[in-house]
């Protein structure tokens, strides 16, 4: 699986790894490393988003999440209470299962 952290449009990093936590960690480790500035990012990724990923994304302060993935209840419930806007890209739609007011057109 992959985590990958955007600014906009532009690819910042990309970690891979077997399991979605540890990728989450990778990511994350690697754009701390950097001194990334996560409050203008997103997080990409292709696996299920579950609550231990928006956990770690809203630890290191990252308003957006994007899977190709699903997503848990649980975690759509802990990102709709913490602010953290959480998407499903299904083909050429995107699904927002919380916080939809974090995005505009």
């Amino acid at each position: 699986v992959s985590s990958a952290l955007y600014q906009l449009d532009r690819l910042l990093l990309c970690r891979q790894d077997i399991g979605d936590d540890q990728v989450t960690d990778r990511m994350i480790g690697a754009a701390l490393m950097e001194n990334i500035d996560f409050s203008s990012s997103h997080c990409l990724c292709s696996h299920t988003v579950t609550s231990e990923t928006v956990r770690k994304c809203l630890m290191a302060g990252i308003p957006v999440i994007l899977t190709t993935g699903s997503c848990t209840r649980l975690a759509a419930q802990i990102g709709q209470k913490n602010g953290l806007c959480i998407g499903i890209i299904k083909d050429t739609q995107l699904l927002i299962v919380s916080r939809s007011d974090r995005i505009t057109r």
